[in-house]
């Protein structure tokens, strides 16, 4: 009966390690959606918890994958897109802060981390006024590197607007869904601009509705030359896969 109600005892207290285990992961994943260090401070208290309980009954399979669980929360954390961002703003408004919520859990693939080319974008001055070439593997997140940027860009100015320069369609309406999950969330609208070397009225209504267009060098040539409100509102230009601008052909 004594090793019994011994085993029941260990039993609970394996029981509430696991409960403050849990506790830590919901912390986590609350600091990567909003940021708030609170939560970064209460992960570390509760896993701190969680291992005294495992070391009082001798579960130390269990303490050391708790120290492994701890070890990557922090990794995580530290390649943050809420801690990189807000390390590189000498001023995180209210407006970053709902932005980079939207960042980091809308979508098919929210930007909850950063990898070590996105970061290094960051370290190069992506959110300063400087030009940048960037160079990411297909799928490496360059996108959602330059939504940043646009943001950035455009953000309480009504009255200035970004191009994006896509070489196809198919890709202008990819990257139109991508931006728009979170911009259009903070009132940056985002469109695509159809067509070559001609101009409609809805064209015309679509440049006085958003600030974002997707479009093809040719409708960004024909803009620039024959609209001088588009071209002095532009604040940002980003051309997208613009290694295609070396090709032997007459686009480029």
């Amino acid at each position: 009966e004594e090793e019994y109600w011994m085993y029941s005892i260990a039993e609970k207290i394996s029981d509430i390690g696991d409960y403050l285990t849990a506790k830590a992961f919901a912390h986590f994943i609350h600091y990567l959606r909003t940021g708030d260090e609170s939560h970064q401070l209460e992960i570390s208290n509760l896993i701190a918890c969680a291992g005294k309980q495992y070391t009082t009954i001798g579960d130390y399979r269990s303490y050391v994958l708790l120290i492994s669980i701890g070890n990557y929360f922090k990794s995580l954390i530290n390649n943050s897109t809420q801690k990189l961002i807000k390390s590189h703003l000498a001023n995180i408004q209210d407006e970053w802060k709902l932005y980079l919520r939207f960042l980091s859990t809308l979508g098919k693939f929210p930007m909850m981390s950063m990898w070590k080319s996105q970061q290094k974008a960051l370290q190069e001055g992506l959110l300063e006024d400087k030009s940048l070439i960037i160079a990411m593997p297909t799928s490496a997140g360059k996108t959602k590197t330059v939504e940043i940027a646009i943001y950035q860009a455009l953000k309480n100015k009504p009255d200035s607007i970004c191009a994006y320069v896509v070489p196809t369609r198919a890709l202008a309406y990819e990257v139109e869904n991508s931006l728009s999950t979170s911009l259009s969330r903070v009132n940056i609208s985002v469109s695509i601009l159809y067509g070559g070397y001609d101009f409609s009225q809805l064209e015309e209504d679509i440049i006085q509705d958003n600030q974002v267009f997707v479009l093809t060098p040719e409708k960004l040539d024909l803009l620039t030359r024959s609209n001088e409100e588009f071209k002095n509102k532009l604040a940002l230009i980003i051309i997208d896969e613009v290694h295609d601008s070396a090709a032997a052909n007459p686009r480029s």
